[in-house]
């Protein structure tokens, strides 16, 4: 792993912020995660403006995006990995301690790393293992959900209940409706159409899930965004996840329940990679 720290590049055990910083104190800073295919940057520049808003949001100072550019392909030379896990996150960095909120310098850090280091095997063939959670999502009246904040403690309630052989588990809102697992937004399909909650739902807008959404519309599958009720998770003939690190993850047991890996899922992840390098630019 290489981290990029305030200009500084740094091994892991050499990179250090301020026991002050607002981030440790308080979890006040956004984050934003990239990755490359065959060494293609993809979607930068939507994750790039997905970091600017999320930071606008909680009114953080982001630095000069072509600045943040030149140090992502520069450390991404320096892993010399055809598929690399990216990173970013923005602190409001370390003021005087108070409760106060203002705006101050930022702390910048990246983390590069092989992606195969980081997200384990997952099994395209047979898919992986997911469960619903019993922690419902902070509503979207209390907390934007378009910005991706470092303080997530649902999520992280939620990933402590799961089962050591769970990949993933899939949110509710406080409605009871299906949101979104904790690192991943999921879609299902029923009799060929793919279905996947809708941003009203409360949910991130997904940079994965807006590629497949496009994909899928070019390759004339039927996309339904929409409400989603957890019955239909159930009853679906397929189900998979989407995220930066993992791309299209096949879902081959939800709760306890087999799902087939399904021919609408191996035609997206057969054409995703090739697809996003392409549209992602």
């Amino acid at each position: 792993m290489l981290i990029y720290l305030n200009g500084d590049w740094l091994d892991p055990e050499d990179a250090k912020v301020s026991v002050l910083d607002r981030a440790f104190l308080f979890g006040d800073g956004v984050y934003e995660t990239l990755r490359t295919y065959d060494r293609n940057i993809v979607a930068i520049w939507d994750h790039l403006d997905r970091l600017r808003n999320s930071a606008n949001g909680l009114g953080i100072d982001v630095p000069d995006p072509s600045h943040l550019v030149k140090m992502i392909e520069k450390g991404v030379d320096e892993i010399g990995d055809d598929d690399v896990y990216i990173r970013i996150i923005v602190t409001r960095g370390n003021p005087p301690f108070t409760m106060k909120v203002e705006r101050n310098v930022p702390n910048i850090v990246m983390l590069f790393e092989r992606v195969s280091e980081l997200r384990g095997k997952i099994n395209y063939e047979e898919g992986v293992k997911v469960s619903l959670s019993r922690i419902r999502k902070i509503p979207p009246e209390s907390f934007d959900p378009r910005i991706k904040s470092i303080g997530q403690p649902d999520r992280i309630m939620a990933r402590l209940e799961m089962e050591p052989d769970d990949y993933e588990a899939i949110m509710l809102t406080v409605k009871g409706l299906v949101a979104e697992g904790t690192m991943s937004t999921i879609f299902m399909v029923k009799n060929g159409i793919l279905i996947t909650p809708s941003l009203e739902t409360g949910i991130l807008d997904g940079i994965t899930r807006k590629y497949v959404i496009k994909l899928a519309r070019e390759k004339g599958i039927k996309v339904e965004e929409r409400f989603v009720e957890v019955k239909e998770l159930f009853e679906c003939d397929e189900i998979f996840l989407t995220h930066t690190s993992g791309g299209i993850v096949p879902v081959g047991i939800f709760e306890n329940g087999r799902k087939m890996v399904g021919e609408v899922t191996k035609s997206i992840l057969k054409d995703f990679k090739d697809f996003v390098i392409s549209e992602g630019r």
